[in-house]
């Protein structure tokens, strides 16, 4: 929410009080920006509470997208069942700002699963790693009960690639 929008006066009082255009047009410039850091700030504090290992912090979440779910099915469908059959039930209503966090949530969990989702590498994200099977192991005519298999095995290898053995001895 642009607080321009939330204190329609505040832009009049900008073009009266500041009479340079550019410098009232910057004022509004640093109003979007200040409305942009909050937005950004929630998006921090949300992702924090989604990172938390306490059932205390992360549990809250889901606990406010339970009662506005809750909520939206009593409004919606239990309340006119009963108000079919003659009972005088009263509608609930939740305050904005919990509406307001519920939505927020919903966003940011949105926004999290397209983002581990996504193959971004130009912020830094690497791209997903293709898996590839692995490569098949060749068969080898050396019987593995033979004392001298290791070595076999090894000679076989720097034949088959066309290598030498070398004679330096690692350390």
């Amino acid at each position: 929410m642009n607080i321009l929008e939330v204190i329609p006066a505040l832009e009049g009082i900008i073009g009266k009080v500041i009479q340079d255009p550019n410098q009232a047009g910057n004022l509004k410039l640093e109003l979007e920006k200040l409305d942009v850091q909050k937005d950004i700030e929630k998006m921090k504090t949300q992702q924090s509470w989604m990172n938390n290992k306490s059932v205390y912090v992360a549990g809250a979440i889901p606990t406010i997208l339970w009662m506005v779910s809750f909520v939206i099915a009593f409004n919606h469908i239990l309340a006119p069942i009963l108000k079919g059959i003659g009972m005088d039930i009263p509608i609930l209503e939740l305050p904005n700002y919990y509406t307001d966090l519920a939505a927020t949530i919903v966003v940011g969990l949105f926004v999290k699963k397209g983002w581990e989702s996504a193959e971004i590498s130009a912020i830094g994200k690497k791209p997903k790693a293709e898996e590839h099977p692995p490569a098949p192991v060749a068969s080898s005519s050396i019987p593995k009960s033979d004392p001298q298999y290791h070595d076999k095995r090894y000679q076989e290898l720097l034949d088959k690639y066309g290598l030498e053995q070398s004679n330096e001895k690692i350390s």
